[in-house]
């Protein structure tokens, strides 16, 4: 296993590429939450993709989405079908690395492009369309996409690609399938950050035992599982957010949902995080 890049009793991060680094992971997350880069470099029909003034934007982080290098060395700008073909690679990796009893949570959105739209099950491999459990609605209540081609688009969604055996928690039957999106307080140095309230959400609802985010960004799944008091991995091939994520998700004060969760999920937190490596 390649070492972690950082890591304390809760969280272990890992700078690097997420396909690479997860397939040298030997554990099993029981929930993998992630949003990846959304390949916002290239478009048409509409939004900031090739803004011709991007000084024309209202705001800093717009002017940083606007150009295609926002992610440092990825290449945001990728040929549509190199991109796919990427993600299809890391969503059947991610599925392969799963628990018997985990859930895959793949958040991106709907595009137009080329005059029609993308739904985000494009980008997921074919293997796992007969596990996609269920589409949550993200209500971002709010665009920024303003063409005379289409309507503002205002949300986005998570895909939940479950084991056969995954389930919810008692008390988290009645929850409906859309969500708000805040927009988040914290992590103004990221061009695009997570709402912790997403992936909080989503580790209450199933007690899962370890949290992966392999596209980590600003750590938002991270700082919500330390939260809870739930062991957690990030990765992120962009030093300076994992440098910058690392701070906050070190000061993000654990909770103590691991005190009153399972055995099982108690134990495995004390093995997969073993304190006192030096790194």
């Amino acid at each position: 296993m390649k070492p972690p890049y950082w890591q304390d009793d809760y969280s272990a991060v890992w700078y690097g590429d997420a396909i690479e680094v997860m397939a040298s992971l030997p554990d099993r997350p029981d929930l993998i939450v992630t949003s990846p880069p959304y390949n916002l470099g290239i478009g048409s029909g509409g939004g900031m993709a090739h803004h011709d003034n991007p000084k024309d934007l209202t705001t800093s982080r717009m002017r940083h989405l606007s150009t295609p290098n926002y992610y440092g060395d990825h290449d945001d700008a990728m040929p549509m079908a190199d991109y796919i073909h990427w993600q299809h690679d890391f969503t059947k990796l991610a599925w392969q690395m799963l628990s018997d009893v985990g859930a895959l949570a793949y958040n991106h959105k709907p595009r137009i492009f080329d005059g029609h739209e993308i739904w985000p099950t494009t980008y997921v491999h074919p293997d796992l369309e007969p596990f996609l459990r269920q589409t949550i609605i993200l209500d971002r209540r709010g665009g920024l996409n303003f063409t005379a081609t289409f309507f503002v688009p205002s949300y986005e969604v998570l895909l939940i690609y479950a084991r056969p055996a995954w389930r919810l928690q008692d008390g988290a039957w009645g929850a409906t399938s859309v969500w708000p999106m805040p927009r988040p307080q914290r992590a103004r140095w990221h061009p695009a950050p997570f709402d912790k309230s997403i992936p909080k959400r989503l580790i209450t609802a199933t007690n899962p035992g370890l949290v992966l985010d392999p596209f980590m960004g600003s750590g938002s799944t991270l700082i919500a599982a330390r939260e809870l008091g739930v062991a957690s991995y990030g990765i992120d091939a962009h030093l300076p957010f994992v440098n910058q994520a690392i701070i906050d998700i070190a000061q993000a004060e654990p909770g103590m949902m691991v005190l009153q969760a399972s055995a099982r999920t108690r134990q495995r937190a004390a093995a997969l995080l073993q304190p006192g490596l030096d790194l």
